[in-house]
């Protein structure tokens, strides 16, 4: 499974949320608060990913996560995919 496109993506790959609520040792009430905000406190990030590996759910991890939490416009773009190509500097 692929990268998690939001928050609520990421939560709608727990059986329930009040099993993400205790994996992440939070109630239910701020687990879906959470999801409502669509952000999840970096102190939650070590427990949300184990809990991921420990459930078999794929896609989350902590690269996931930041992309998540990054707006687009400050994303890093490697260079392959933006068609940028290495420029040696030239000299008369």
């Amino acid at each position: 499974m692929n990268a998690p496109e939001s928050v609520a993506d990421l939560f709608a790959r727990w059986p329930r949320m009040a099993a993400l609520a205790t994996d992440l040792g939070i109630t239910q009430a701020h687990a879906t608060m959470l999801r409502t905000q669509g952000t999840i406190p970096v102190r939650h990030w070590p427990k949300l990913v184990a809990a991921a590996r420990r459930r078999g759910i794929d896609g989350i991890d902590y690269a996931a996560l930041v992309d998540l939490h990054t707006p687009p416009s400050f994303r890093v773009t490697p260079a392959a995919e933006c068609g940028a190509r290495n420029h040696e500097e030239t000299r008369p």
